[in-house]
């Protein structure tokens, strides 16, 4: 599998991969290595998670896409494009780097909230959230990783460069 762009756990024994080369999803064995299912998608990908029983993935080249198990595929929002996905049940959180901010939604496209802030993040990336819902992203350009409440309203840095600020 060339060009491995995303991986996101599925549960204690799988995990799921994709590449910006391929229009699938691999389910990938934690125990043989190997791939025990392929789901495919008219897509080429870029990030991806799991959540409840569906894929949250950001195709190359058009909006973010729910790929369910069953694979039954629909589109999330009118113009959710972007790379970076994480999630935590029903709320979604992605980075838009054009604009520097993290923005949360629900699985139907109504966005939670949206945080901003060009001074502590500059060109955000990765994503994750932990189970509270804090968020925790990566900012390329200002070379840190910074920790969003549930609220989206508070934040705090908690890593620059090399020197860990807690």
């Amino acid at each position: 599998m060339p060009s491995i762009h995303g991986v996101t756990c599925v549960d204690n024994d799988t995990v799921a991969v994709i590449s910006a080369s391929e229009r699938n999803i691999h389910l990938v064995s934690l125990k043989s290595g190997k791939a025990v299912r392929i789901i495919k998608t008219n897509f080429f990908s870029h990030g991806l998670t799991f959540t409840e029983e569906s894929f949250i993935v950001c195709p190359a080249q058009d909006q973010m896409q729910e790929v369910r198990l069953d694979n039954n595929t629909r589109c999330i929002g009118s113009n959710v494009l972007e790379t970076y996905v994480a999630s935590l049940g029903n709320a979604l959180f992605f980075v838009k780097k054009d604009t520097h901010s993290v923005v949360c939604i629900n699985k139907n496209g109504d966005i939670l909230w949206t945080f901003t802030n060009d001074t502590d993040l500059s060109g955000p990336r990765c994503i994750t959230v932990d189970e509270h819902g804090n968020t925790f992203v990566v900012g390329y350009n200002s070379n840190n990783v910074i920790a969003i409440d549930t609220s989206g309203k508070q934040h705090k840095i908690l890593f620059i460069r090399n020197r860990l600020m807690w």
